[in-house]
């Protein structure tokens, strides 16, 4: 996983995949959510932060659509 990752978003992850390689497939892979970017591409910005923050919780509270 990213080493400059935000702690918080590592953390989560972690939680929901509890496989390092999981949790970085997730991150490169494109995500309809994000317009079809990778998580990685969305972070970039802090909208994309939100963003990806959001997608997390919805994974976390068991909603994957």
């Amino acid at each position: 996983m990213n080493e400059n990752l935000d702690v918080e978003i590592k953390s989560r992850l972690m939680t929901i995949f509890n496989d390092k390689a999981l949790c970085d497939d997730w991150l490169r892979n494109n995500k309809k959510p994000l317009g079809g970017i990778s998580p990685l591409e969305a972070l970039k910005t802090a909208d994309g932060k939100t963003k990806v923050l959001e997608i997390i919780a919805r994974i976390e509270t068991g909603d994957f659509s």
